[in-house]
């Protein structure tokens, strides 16, 4: 271990606020160790592949170990005169109350009629079987994830051979007695360990839906006291392709494939490195035109992006909207999803950007958007008298829609014109400031339908917030309209835990150290309580300023009032929510009344690289009401997604192939740092905000705590810009050179040397210059 002892900043959890803190004290100067006890980036912000998410959840459903196991005496031997230590917590459950639900059968019944063809299988795969109950539940191993990377992901390589038809989905080696009833066979219910273990069989099922109280996804030891039952469908249709995935059409967001940059080559082979070459190259191009342009295209092509950026414009009835291309959906398998693990990035926080929030001006201000690729949200939804709608967000969005009437449509314009500029006119509102917002529009005597627009998908607020707020929410949602396209918002491709990752980057550019899978064991206090060291792996870090993750931290100092959490819920479907022609990135809010609280969903599909072809996937998030956040966001996934036994809704609805609902910790709410000692800053956990603002201003606070009189993030400079100095280099012993000719100091004018090439058109930087700030309503 040689890591250096002494430091101006230890940094623990690489979540978000904490590494927007590392990387601004290693700009300036500072010495920074970054440490955490994950083997990934991100904490809690983190995305994670298929089988490392459902591995994740089951870590943090054990009991809470106090501590890594330190030897007193040993410890006490780092300490000095007057100085005493606090041990820190190894494991906190910040993650609770996790369950998922597959409702696909283990493996495709088709799989066992083709082994007569050898390019659409893999070798039989071994998995771990947990014993404990009386029919055991089939639980794939670690492995799998290392088998994944060295096996052909091609399309028709997905599914595994059986050994004969008698052993069904099992290797030879599995025992008899030992192995998952066939799913073409008859399916089962198994209750908890604790009951009797009675069981009722349900005949002639192909498919079955298994919910499971977070068994381990890997070994099989710890499933004793989980809850399997399983349930099944009367019958399942067969599909008549099922080695092939269901292509993904080519979604361009603000560009046709004609406009494609010239640069793609070298981008599209590193996307698709991993991918066979027909099955890669839409969701690789998806990305690459679904992104804000790179700087050489967009002085030539801005006015062409901003014309071509996908257009909201009316919606009709969910089964009057056409299929997406190749309606023939695929049937889909768990040991598909585990073959495909890889091609899965799954936010445990999903985010999105305001095109002119915080987060996209520091990621501009700090050069630091060079290290993130980003698509525009293509549309908003809302749910409205029973079905999905489309919301109208720009001018071109209001006029062009066919579900608002005209008067509707002037009221509408009319009301968002006045929201981007409410501040100056505080006669419209006088006398309303404190009362509910939706008393002050019905005294706009707009009509519900207008109403519900602007409460439920502009300002996204409850009818009980008051004006001010309501207006302040709409303002910020208009300012961002038109940078970069009809929609307010971005979204990182590769899942929002990316974000986090980039700022880390920045941190080790300008010296910061890093070491993952380590973390605290205890905090040293000097006689006058200030935290003055840590130790770690039997070694003593010195500090003089500890920034740490609210879960790290010892129960004694941390705040105990306004405990809360939030509801999470991963679904990942065969379909959007609302299909159309090409793949859209979508928003919807679920008003308070359909679900205990309002829900915040976002579907991603295959074009933002979070999933495999064929596939979607759908983010909900919530305040926790509940004591679960299954039943926070069940009715909310019930009124999204088909059940397993309606054949009716499934024509409709997508179908959730897998869910997976938890509690997250959420202490945005709290005065975390109330019984923090000196020297220690705590740091607030993602929390239910739909936008990063929180976590960027909280990172500032900190900043500016620790060194008020810096500058925070200042832009880095680009390696072109890094001039480096060694002994005798080229020119040293050479005469001046002659000042610059008139050409080239004109040249130098237009584009400031100040400013790289990448921050000048960067992916964040202003497209344009005659986009409006008001999204076209002034």
């Amino acid at each position: 271990d040689d890591l250096p002892a002494d430091h101006d900043v230890i940094v623990v959890g690489t979540g978000m606020p904490e590494s927007i803190v590392a990387a601004a004290v290693a700009r300036i100067g500072q010495r920074v160790l970054h440490l955490d006890k994950e083997a990934h980036y991100g904490g809690l912000w983190a995305s994670y592949n298929f089988e490392n998410l459902r591995e994740w959840v089951f870590e943090r459903q054990n009991p809470v170990q106090q501590g890594e196991n330190l030897n007193a005496a040993d410890t006490e031997a780092l300490l000095k005169p007057g100085e005493t230590f606090v041990q820190v917590p190894e494991h906190y459950a910040s993650v609770t109350n996790a369950k998922e639900i597959i409702n696909m059968p283990q493996v495709q019944p088709e799989a066992q009629e083709e082994e007569s063809e050898p390019h659409a299988v893999l070798e039989p795969t071994e998995f771990s079987l947990d014993t404990t109950g009386e029919h055991p539940f089939l639980v794939p191993p670690a492995s799998m994830n290392s088998q994944a990377d060295s096996a052909s992901s091609s399309v028709g390589d997905l599914l595994p051979t059986s050994s004969s038809s008698e052993t069904g989905i099992f290797p030879a080696a599995v025992p008899q007695e030992h192995r998952l009833p066939d799913t073409s066979a008859t399916a089962m219910t198994t209750s908890n360990a604790n009951h009797s273990g009675d069981s009722e069989p349900v005949q002639n099922a192909h498919q079955q839906t298994t919910e499971v109280q977070m068994p381990c996804p890997t070994t099989s030891a710890s499933m004793g006291e989980n809850n399997v039952s399983s349930q099944t469908s009367d019958s399942q249709t067969e599909s008549q392709n099922v080695a092939g995935v269901c292509p993904c059409p080519n979604f361009i967001a603000g560009e046709t494939s004609e406009t494609q940059p010239s640069s793609t080559d070298e981008v599209l082979h590193e996307a698709a490195t991993t991918e066979d070459a027909s099955a890669s190259e839409a969701s690789s191009l998806d990305a690459l035109h679904g992104s804000v342009p790179r700087p050489e295209d967009i002085t030539e092509n801005s006015q062409e992006t901003r014309e071509g950026t996908a257009e909201i414009g009316s919606a009709p009835s969910r089964s009057s909207v056409p299929a997406q291309k190749h309606e023939v959906q695929k049937e889909w398998s768990f040991d598909q999803f585990m073959q495909l693990t890889r091609k899965f990035n799954l936010d445990l926080a999903p985010k999105l950007l305001f095109s002119r929030g915080p987060m996209v001006e520091l990621l501009i201000s700090s050069n630091i958007a060079r290290y993130a690729e980003f698509k525009a949200l293509t549309r908003i939804l809302t749910h409205h008298d029973g079905m999905l709608h489309q919301v109208p967000c720009s001018r071109a969005d209001v006029f062009g829609c066919k579900q608002v009437q005209l008067v509707e449509k002037r009221m509408l314009m009319k009301f968002l014109k006045f929201c981007l500029e409410y501040h100056k006119h505080p006669e419209e509102y006088r006398g309303y400031e404190g009362r509910p917002f939706k008393e002050f529009l019905q005294s706009k005597q707009l009509t519900p339908t207008v109403e519900h627009y602007i409460l439920h998908a502009i300002a996204m607020c409850e009818e009980d917030i008051p004006t001010l707020q309501g207006l302040k929410a709409s303002q910020k949602f208009l300012e961002s309209l038109g940078r970069y396209g009809n929609s307010p918002f971005l979204s990182s491709l590769f899942g929002s835990g990316e974000l986090p990752q980039c700022f880390c980057r920045l941190c080790a550019v300008f010296g910061g150290i890093y070491h993952l899978q380590r973390g605290p064991g205890a905090i040293i206090r000097n006689a006058a309580g200030d935290c003055v060291a840590m130790v770690s792996n039997g070694r003593r870090f010195n500090f003089k300023w500890l920034v740490m993750e609210s879960s790290y931290a010892p129960s004694a100092f941390k705040a105990t009032e306004g405990v809360q959490s939030v509801s999470r819920a991963i679904v990942i479907t065969n379909k959007s929510l609302y299909p159309a022609e090409k793949e859209q990135i979508t928003l919807l809010r679920l008003p308070k009344g359909s679900a205990p609280s309002a829900v915040i969903v976002q579907e991603l599909g295959p074009g933002m690289m979070v999933c495999p072809s064929g596939l979607f996937v759908i983010h909900l998030t919530c305040p926790s009401v509940s004591k679960t956040a299954e039943e926070d966001l069940m009715p909310a996934v019930e009124l999204l997604f088909a059940s397993a036994s309606c054949k009716s809704e499934e024509q409709i609805k997508p179908k959730a192939l897998y869910t997976l609902f938890f509690n997250c910790e959420d202490t945005t709410g709290q005065r975390i740092n109330q019984n923090a000692p000196p020297g220690l800053i705590m740091v607030s956990t993602p929390g239910p905000h739909l936008d990063y603002e929180h976590a960027v201003q909280e990172a500032k606070d900190i900043f500016h705590t620790m060194y008020p009189n810096e500058e925070f993030l200042p832009r880095a400079p680009d390696p072109e810009e890094i001039l480096i100095e060694y002994e005798n280099n080229p020119g040293d012993h050479e005469p001046p050179i002659e000042a610059e000719s008139e050409k080239d100091q004109e040249k130098k004018h237009e584009e400031p040397a100040d400013r790289g090439d990448y921050a000048k058109s960067s992916s964040l930087e202003d497209s344009a210059a005659n986009n409006n700030a008001s999204g076209d309503f002034s």
